[in-house]
């Protein structure tokens, strides 16, 4: 197994997409680094930020009864008053701001990832090499395993570079803040964490819906040997998926068992679950449910069809 997940990863190094690919995360990163550079010269927060949060208190005090999100923030905004805690606009820029500013890149990995799942399989069929693999001692299963395996490893690859990009490019830019904290309830109760960690855990919590989104371009490309048609409804579940999804919430209480409503990066960040019903452990269920369906079809699909290279 081991040997074909090292023949899976070399296959994939030597594309030049992979590595175009790479180039493109860090390329994107320095360009947000010079453009949020240029743009400190001029966006900067010159008031008092404690007039602003007692200006926060007194709007969320209006509504703190019937919004349990205005509940939170007061705690939250008594929390700066009382510890002297700075939010994040009133304090220069730092390395830390820019990996949480620069987060919103992990949508493009979801979409290299997807692209690496959508074609891993099906090129195989359209060089016509998936008989050369097929006839080996390994079985259906392992050769399968193994390419899904080499899309994980690419995923978290991917993820660390972006991740690591953003801390180096950040720090030329920006360099470090040691008064920057992340504040959070629980029960109650307002905790800290420091923005490094914080910046690892949204990093991480989008990775269930990224492994997600590729599992399920796998199985179609697994299925219909169609890597088109496994890009094409893997993004549109991505950007249309989680709009479809709220909708259907507004309206059914059965809806918290789609996929998106569940994404656990709102656990990490701020602001409010999509709904009370929803928990993290609930939410880490569901997703693990429909992953096991995505790759559970895969596998039974590709195990029983027909190989024949198109």
């Amino acid at each position: 197994m081991i040997g074909l997940i090292q023949n899976e990863l070399m296959k994939q190094n030597a594309r030049i997409s992979t590595w175009i690919m790479l180039i493109f995360i860090i390329a994107l990163t320095l360009l947000t680094a010079i453009l949020m550079h240029n743009a400190a010269t001029y966006l900067h927060f010159n008031s008092d930020w404690r007039e602003s949060v007692q200006s926060d208190i007194t709007y969320y005090e209006e509504f703190k009864e019937e919004e349990p999100f205005a509940e939170e923030q007061l705690l939250l905004a008594n929390y700066r008053l009382e510890q002297d805690v700075p939010p994040t606009y009133a304090v220069s820029d730092n390395v830390w701001m820019f990996i949480m500013d620069n987060n919103g890149v992990i949508m493009l990995v979801s979409l290299f990832i997807i692209a690496i799942a959508a074609t891993i399989v099906s090129s195989e069929f359209k060089q016509g090499t998936i008989k050369l693999l097929l006839v080996r001692p390994p079985s259906r299963i392992k050769v399968l395993l193994s390419k899904y395996v080499a899309i994980l490893i690419y995923a978290f690859t991917f993820l660390a570079v972006l991740w690591i990009s953003s801390f180096i490019i950040g720090a030329l830019f920006f360099g470090f803040d040691e008064q920057i904290v992340h504040l959070y309830v629980v029960d109650g109760e307002v905790r800290e964490r420091a923005y490094w960690l914080q910046s690892i855990f949204v990093f991480l919590s989008n990775m269930p819906m990224t492994i997600l989104l590729a599992t399920l371009a796998f199985a179609i490309s697994a299925m219909f040997s169609s890597d088109i048609m496994a890009i094409a409804i893997s993004i549109a579940g991505q950007f249309l998926g989680l709009l479809a999804n709220i909708i259907l919430l507004d309206f059914y209480d059965w809806a918290i068992f789609l996929p998106f409503v569940n994404d656990l990066s709102q656990y990490v960040t701020d602001g409010m679950p999509l709904s009370d019903l929803i928990s993290p452990l609930f939410s880490s269920i569901v997703l693990f449910c429909y992953w096991l369906l995505f790759i559970g079809i895969a596998l039974f699909v590709f195990h029983k069809r027909e190989i024949k290279p198109s």
